[in-house]
């Protein structure tokens, strides 16, 4: 049975690192693809070497003990900017990211020492008792049973930031979805459980803490995909409020910036015909004549311009990617309100119609 429990959990791990890199070929923001990337394949990395550990396999190839030490601590910080991820649909790393990765650096350092030693002399310090040192053996041990400790501490500390990054109708939203609710709350205690676990040196149960927690985290990414439209009334609720605060102290024109830009390429507003000067400045909370002064300012734009630059960007696209769909109607889906003002807006941007831009594409496909 045991041996089943060992096949199964090597199987989602192998599972989670090949997850890891088809997530590249996602198409999500640079740092999203960075971020997804990083914590599926350091966690199928982080529970190949349980496994190592668990079955003894490092008797026969010592020389890779506790090698993902140090780097497990990462699992926490990142799985915290996941869910910002989630959340504002961008992070920044900020003085915070700082505390979060430092205790990854300073094990690594720490570390460093035994990751030089020979096969031998790693396999004669299998648990660290051979450290004459009570210091140095309960750092070393600290590091390795810290994994769990810091990454409950980093969902703790995502959930305290919540009522921060959200408006109270946003909180309400994010926990109408109960499944997602029930799946945050088995994070923890599976977490939990597989730390206790891990102490007590249950094999069989690290085993199957293992297979849930690989699979958590695949769901998780599924979960993503399928409530695509949840998360993003999410993130514009998180938009909406960091706004709001930026604002406070009068207009702050990098914030408008920001925001105009989640508008145009989260929110995709420019797809609305009837998209006005006026709505758009509401929608930013200044005035029309401060919207318009800003655009020619910041992007020596104006309000038309701008608008149109998205809208021909989406066109385009669509001329390239749906050859049966008509030049007519992807002017209307691309947010344009008449052909007319279609042909004008394209042709100023790329110098041809639209027609043109299809056929040149097709010959040179």
């Amino acid at each position: 049975m045991l041996d089943i429990l060992y096949l199964l959990a090597f199987g989602s791990s192998c599972s989670l690192i090949c997850y890891s890199v088809e997530y590249l070929f996602e198409r999500k923001s640079g740092i999203d693809r960075a971020v997804t990337f990083s914590v599926c394949l350091l966690w199928g990395i982080a529970t190949l070497f349980l496994l190592y550990m668990a079955i003894g396999v490092y008797r026969s190839y010592p020389q890779f003990l506790y090698l993902s030490e140090p780097f497990e601590l990462l699992l926490g910080p990142l799985m915290y900017y996941r869910f910002r991820l989630l959340l504002e649909g961008k992070i920044r790393f900020d003085r915070l990211a700082f505390f979060l990765f430092l205790p990854t650096a300073l094990a690594l350092a720490w570390f460093m020492p035994f990751f030089l030693l020979s096969p031998a002399e790693k396999l004669a310090s299998v648990g660290f008792h051979n450290i004459r040192s009570a210091l140095v053996r309960d750092i070393y041990l600290a590091i390795v049973d810290g994994q769990t400790p810091i990454f409950v501490l980093c969902v703790i500390l995502f959930i305290a930031q919540v009522p921060k990054l959200l408006s109270a109708k946003g909180i309400r939203l994010m926990l109408s979805e109960r499944l997602l609710v029930i799946y945050c709350l088995a994070w923890i205690a599976i977490s939990i459980a597989g730390y206790v676990f891990l102490f007590l040196q249950q094999n069989a149960m690290i085993a199957v803490m293992i297979i849930l927690a690989n699979y958590m985290i695949i769901v998780s990414f599924r979960l993503d995909r399928k409530y695509s439209g949840y998360f993003l009334s999410i993130q514009k609720d998180a938009s909406e409020v960091r706004y709001s605060r930026s604002m406070l102290g009068g207009i702050d024109t990098e914030a408008v910036m920001a925001r105009l830009r989640e508008l145009m390429e989260l929110e995709e507003t420019y797809l609305d015909a009837e998209l006005s000067l006026p709505a758009l400045a509401a929608r930013l909370s200044i005035k029309p004549h401060q919207l318009s002064e800003i655009l020619n300012r910041r992007l020596g734009s104006n309000f038309r311009a701008y608008v149109n630059s998205y809208r021909v960007r989406t066109a385009k696209r669509m001329l390239l990617d749906d050859e049966r769909q008509s030049v007519l109607m992807i002017a209307f889906l691309s947010g344009f309100n008449s052909k007319n003002a279609f042909y004008a807006a394209f042709s100023k941007e790329e110098g041809m119609s639209p027609s043109d831009f299809r056929e040149k594409a097709r010959k040179h496909s």
